[in-house]
């Protein structure tokens, strides 16, 4: 099949350089790489619920990675990591 159609995409430095790195270890030149996983590949659906849910959970994640190195810089103050944790579970159950 001819191949003579050009897709321009915008990407930052560090997407471009995470795609080459990729396209390389599967042994694909850029162009390659980029046809097989744009076509190959099956799109997931995510309803807008489930993504809004997703996100709420990454901030909890988060916040809980804050909470935990604070506590492990700061491990005399246990009444802050206290209520740091308090606040956390608190949106957990809301």
């Amino acid at each position: 099949m001819k191949r003579n159609k050009i897709i321009p995409i915008r990407v930052s430095i560090l997407e471009k350089e995470k795609i080459e790195k990729n396209a390389k270890k599967c042994g694909l030149d850029l162009s390659k790489y980029i046809r097989k996983q744009c076509i190959e590949k099956s799109p997931v659906f995510i309803p807008k619920e489930v993504r809004d849910e997703m996100k709420e959970l990454k901030k909890i994640g988060l916040e809980i990675t804050r909470t935990l190195n604070l506590y492990h810089k700061k491990r005399k103050k246990y009444s802050f990591f206290h209520d740091r944790l308090r606040r956390i579970n608190a949106k957990i159950n809301t």
